[in-house]
């Protein structure tokens, strides 16, 4: 069994592992064409539905939008 150290371990944002590994999230790949649809249909659904049951459009809400994709 390998045993790992501090120094292998390699700390990244969360922004980086949501691009990285979107099925874990999204459940499809990154070169899939459904991860738009999936990503906004994610986004509009916690928009509209809060985690205490409470439905209806948050009072504060931010959506940012980049056309920068990674290679």
């Amino acid at each position: 069994m390998e045993r790992y150290t501090a120094d292998q371990i390699q700390v990244i944002t969360f922004e980086e592992h949501l691009r990285a590994r979107p099925a874990m999230y999204f459940r499809v790949g990154k070169d899939s064409p459904e991860l738009p649809t999936d990503v906004l249909q994610q986004v509009v659904w916690d928009a509209l539905h809060h985690g205490d049951g409470a439905q209806g459009v948050r009072h504060i809400q931010t959506l940012r939008h980049s056309d920068h994709i990674p290679p």
